[in-house]
């Protein structure tokens, strides 16, 4: 029986390739990709954003460490993941952040049908820490006399 054996050659152009297939399976490999912030006067910030509550959104950089800052000044987000947004008439929406148009943003959520898309100054929060249930503990002592 002869057996058949195979020899791999390495060329550059087979190197690019493998390299570029490694790079670009590194989302896939849990490599996240960052959040994206775009403020009105042009900035972009990209980290994490942490969350926004009482107008204030924290965003955790690699470079400068948790920013804070105005939300009234963000024109635009874009998240690598899931985040909780509640908006200031009660409504909680989760999944992921998109630029809409000029003053909103999409939600897309795979519980909706389609995006939806909200007004930045509607949002009241986004990731906001969870409330923990208030529990009351105590000892009631009765007594009754005839």
């Amino acid at each position: 029986m002869k057996r058949k054996g195979f020899r791999i050659v390495f060329s550059s152009v087979g190197i690019l390739w493998i390299a570029g297939l490694l790079f670009a399976a590194g989302p896939l490999c849990g490599q996240e990709q960052p959040d994206e912030v775009v403020f009105r006067d042009g900035t972009v910030l990209k980290g994490k954003v942490v969350e926004m509550t009482e107008g204030s959104l924290k965003i955790d950089t690699d470079f400068g460490g948790t920013i804070e800052a105005s939300w009234d000044k963000v024109a635009a987000v874009r998240s690598a993941g899931a985040m909780r947004v509640l908006l200031k008439d009660g409504t909680e929406v989760k999944g992921a952040v998109t630029p809409g148009q000029e003053g909103t943003l999409k939600v897309v959520s795979p519980f909706l049908g389609a995006p939806a898309e909200v007004g930045l100054s509607s949002v009241s929060a986004i990731n906001p820490p969870e409330k923990k249930a208030v529990t009351y503990r105590g000892n009631v002592n009765a007594g009754v006399s005839a």
